[in-house]
């Protein structure tokens, strides 16, 4: 199995880490394949500079790139459309009118273009989670769009395949939050379930990505809460078999390597995840057959490595030495 990571500069910053010194610690560590994210905004602003940067490196340390594209991207608020393509769009509503449509096609072509003769890039993300409600305005992108944007990157480079990856099912409350169906998600037909959508976007070949989460938290009055999914192991290993029935590939884009909850304050332990945690998912995806494990949370391993908390590598060096 092949244990990976996703990274990101500006979640990096946002911890307080030098972006550039964390990327090279990042592949230090010897995790492979990497994904990286185009994120539009700065491109439109600053042009690929950075991106070049971080693909030139990955290259010399002979790691694998997962390179997504399009408008949203690894971390919040997710959406990084540049301010004068943003749409308006209402809250809740799916985005994809006809001039954001040719401008992220547009994006899509030339970023594919760009590095598709750049032996370290395996695959092209197209979006990231883009089925799913997500951001401030809980917007999803139209099929229709995402569709058009897969066929972009597909004509752009037709020798490596695309991957559509989606936020996997939680529990009730939660897989009717992030779906763009809004309750009718509780009725369980298929056809309400993004993983179903996303499959039947893709073709043979393609990767089904799935982000896994364990344990989320939130904040009520009397104190932090937390809610958990029951089923995650048994459905990464439903969805990987589906996507193989298909003649398609199905791996963990984002499994859960860090806490997730609010108001986490300095040296406080957190419920949502804990190193060891990283170690059980990571087997358990192992034990049902998934080929590819990327783990979300480098930002916060470094960040707590930064701050004398060695525990969350420490776990993560464990998993690459048992690999």
């Amino acid at each position: 199995m092949r244990l990976g990571a996703s990274f990101s500069a500006r979640r990096a910053s946002a911890r307080g880490l030098d972006d550039r010194a964390a990327f090279r610690r990042l592949l230090e560590l010897g995790l492979s394949p990497l994904r990286l994210s185009t994120y539009w905004d700065e491109v439109d602003q600053a042009g690929y500079g950075e991106l070049d940067w971080q693909l030139a490196e990955a290259g010399r340390a002979g790691r694998e790139v997962l390179l997504s594209v399009g408008m949203k991207a690894q971390g919040w608020p997710e959406f990084a459309i540049p301010e004068r393509f943003v749409p308006t769009t209402r809250r809740g509503g799916g985005v994809g009118g006809s001039d954001l449509r040719q401008e992220v096609i547009g994006l899509v072509e030339r970023t594919v273009e760009r590095y598709r003769d750049m032996p370290a890039v395996i695959a092209w993300q197209v979006e990231n989670e883009p089925l799913n409600r997500s951001g401030p305005r809980r917007w999803w992108i139209a099929p229709e769009l995402v569709r058009d944007q897969l066929a972009a990157a597909r004509r752009a480079d037709p020798g490596r395949p695309v991957v559509l990856n989606v936020f996997a099912a939680f529990n009730a409350w939660l897989d009717v939050v992030s779906s763009r169906h809004g309750l009718r998600r509780l009725l369980g037909t298929a056809r309400y379930r993004c993983e179903v959508e996303a499959l039947g976007l893709l073709e043979p070949g393609d990767i089904l990505g799935l982000d896994v989460y364990r344990r989320i938290g939130y904040q009520r009055l009397w104190g932090r809460r937390f809610t958990s999914s029951r089923r995650w192991r048994d459905d990464a290993a439903r969805w990987r078999e589906q996507a193989a029935a298909e003649g398609k590939r199905a791996w963990i884009i984002e499994a859960q390597a860090e806490p997730w909850e609010p108001g986490l304050r300095v040296g406080q332990a957190p419920g949502s995840c804990q190193p060891e945690d990283v170690i059980e998912t990571v087997e358990a995806f192992r034990e049902v057959g998934h080929e590819a494990v990327l783990l979300w949370g480098v930002e916060h391993w470094l960040a707590q490595d930064a701050s004398g908390d060695g525990s969350w590598l420490r776990a993560v060096e464990r998993l690459i030495e048992g690999r």
